[in-house]
């Protein structure tokens, strides 16, 4: 719901519309509602993947111990 998929992002309190920036299905649903591909749309997904690869290395070394 955060993600402007289900009504446009616009209608959330400002609070809202910034925490569900940090979700994928924002930027995703922004990659598929484009009528053109631009990468710097894409920047944002590839950090989320990053961080969450980088979270999820350290908390596997951490359960390995």
């Amino acid at each position: 719901m955060l993600s402007g998929i289900m009504f446009p992002i616009e209608l959330l309190p400002k609070t809202f519309e910034t925490i569900g920036k940090l979700f994928p299905a924002t930027w995703g649903y922004k990659l598929l509602a484009e009528n053109a591909f631009k990468f710097e749309s894409l920047l944002p997904l590839l950090l989320i993947f990053i961080l969450a690869t980088v979270m999820c290395s350290i908390l596997l070394r951490r359960i390995d111990k």
